[in-house]
């Protein structure tokens, strides 16, 4: 008999729970799309594709949704598209210091990998995570200088390869922007050292070995 009326006070929550979902959804109505400018009280403007839903207990709703651009009260810029307010799939945005990125949003609104410009000329091309290099990715600076390799939160790191603008190569570990622990380094003429780094430079007591340039 217990074992009933927990049953049975069981059923009765899911029906009230279910009634009230279904007298809610009856209040809501999808507007659909629309084409529309629109300013925030924060100072953004956004004009473009927009989501409208009707609901009756919050009132009318617009979300950016499709091709839009939004220009943010910091004088940031974003063209591209957009999943009910958020940024996702292809997008530039064209940033207030000048730099600028061009790829592909994420559902959670961030750049996952794509090109980024920046005002002093380096270009830098692959993966993102916090609209930062992060992973794998190449880095082309301003003076011709060439990396490729690992990225943690625009930093250089782990394995990579740094191809000089003078001819030198240097391929090895990274750690913060700087080599750090085994590397060997080709140097123009043919000649090759390898040991060990620490914070760029050669680790102090460590042996380095040296081999004549090529023939």
């Amino acid at each position: 008999m217990k074992s009933r009326r927990i049953l049975k006070g069981l059923k009765q929550r899911k029906s009230r729970r279910v009634r009230k979902q279904r007298k809610s959804r009856k209040g809501r109505r999808d507007l659909g799309r629309g084409i529309e400018t629109k300013s925030y009280p924060n100072g953004d403007e956004y004009e473009g594709e927009v989501f409208q839903e009707n609901s009756s207990s919050l009132g009318p709703k617009t979300y950016p949704n499709g091709q839009g651009t939004m220009r943010y009260k910091n004088g940031d810029i974003y063209e591209g598209n957009w999943s009910f307010g958020t940024k996702k799939g292809n997008g530039k945005m064209i940033f207030s210091n000048g730099n600028e990125v061009e790829g592909n949003w994420s559902r959670a609104g961030e750049l996952s990998d794509g090109t980024m410009r920046f005002s002093n000329g380096d270009v830098y091309e692959g993966k993102f995570n916090r609209n930062e290099p992060h992973g794998q990715g190449k880095m082309t600076y301003s003076n011709g200088t060439v990396y490729e390799g690992n990225w943690h939160y625009g930093n250089k790191s782990e394995k990579g390869k740094m191809s000089y603008h003078n001819g030198s190569t240097f391929k090895g570990n990274f750690s913060y922007d700087a080599k750090s622990g085994p590397g060997e380094m080709k140097y123009a003429d043919g000649s090759r050292s390898h040991g060990s780094y620490t914070r760029g430079s050669k680790t102090k007591g460590s042996s380095f070995q040296v081999s004549t340039k090529e023939k």
